[in-house]
This record gives C-alpha cells, structure tokens and sequence, in this order.
C-alpha cells in the first residue's frame, strides 16, 4: 500500500510539472502574433521561458522571442545582448533534436528577420529539413501553423526557385 504522503507529493509533482510546461498551441500563436502585437516578442518570450528546458521546441521558441525581443531594447550593447542570449537558445534547441522542422523553422524565421550583419546564418541548413517535411507537416496541420510557416517561406525570399515550388506544391496539396 502506498503512503498517503508519497501520493500527495507524487501528484504535486505533476501538478508542478504540467504548470511549468509551455503550451506549443499558444506558443505557435503567439509566434506569428509577434509583428502585430507592440513588442509581442516578449510576450513569446514570457510565454516559453524556463529555469531550464526539458523540451527543445519551448526553447526553441523562448529562443526565437528573445532574439526578436532585441528589437525592442533601447542601446546597442542591449540589443545585442539580448540578440545573443535568445539565438544561444535556439542553437541549444537544435543541437538536442537537430531532425526536429518547427525547430528549424524557428531559427529559419529568425535568421530570416535579421540584418545579415549579425552573421547568423543557417538557412541553407534548415531549408531542407522543413522542406522535406513539410507536406506530412501540412497533413497533420491541426491549428494552422504549418500553412503560416509555409507561407511565410514563400514571403520571406529566402527560398531559391526549386524551394519556393517545392513550397507552394506542398500547399496546394493540402488544400
């Protein structure tokens, strides 16, 4: 029979531990919500940060906002500051689960929104990832972020001719 103490601190435990963790469905909203939301890179950023990350994705986007947060500092060395800490998460994110597509998409859109002289760049490394996946993606495509990031693929210039078709084929099957 189990204690009735180890059962109250078991289910605290979980209680804790369901709270700590980010919701992905409101994290995808919140992401595309950044550029007509004041500042809502921070709200992103709020949203995904923890002590520490158990799920790459969370970090991923707690990476994403933060690096997108420096646009709203005041100051150089605070924008940069800001900048580095959020791609460090995101460079963390990718290395736990490199095959991971909203992962790199999320570092995609990033380096995407970025003046090139910050030198972070790894589209050309991403592109492929979320490409290849990107109609299975679309498939399973429960809130609508797949059709979002494709687009914003497509919008973003980033792609080479082959990509964007590639891109756009992957939509038109959806629909």
């Amino acid at each position: 029979m189990i204690n009735k103490n180890i059962l109250v601190l078991i289910f605290m435990m979980m209680l804790t531990t369901a709270n700590s963790q980010a919701d992905v469905g409101k994290l995808r909203k919140a992401f595309f919500a950044m550029k007509t939301d004041s500042c809502g890179a921070a709200t992103l950023f709020n949203m995904a940060r923890q002590e520490s990350y158990s799920d790459a994705v969370v970090q991923a986007y707690a990476g994403a906002g933060e690096a997108a947060m420096a646009e709203c500092m005041s100051g150089p060395l605070d924008k940069l500051g800001t900048f580095k800490r959020g791609k460090r998460n995101i460079e963390e994110a990718v290395e736990k689960e490199p095959a991971v597509a909203e992962i790199r998409f999320l570092r995609f859109a990033t380096q995407a929104n970025i003046p090139a002289m910050l030198g972070y760049n790894n589209k050309s490394d991403d592109k492929p990832i979320v490409i290849k996946k990107l109609p299975r993606l679309l498939k399973d495509d429960k809130d609508g972020f797949w059709i979002k990031a494709a687009q914003f693929m497509i919008d973003s210039g980033e792609l080479n001719k082959e990509e964007a078709v590639a891109v756009k084929k992957a939509l038109d099957a959806d629909n």
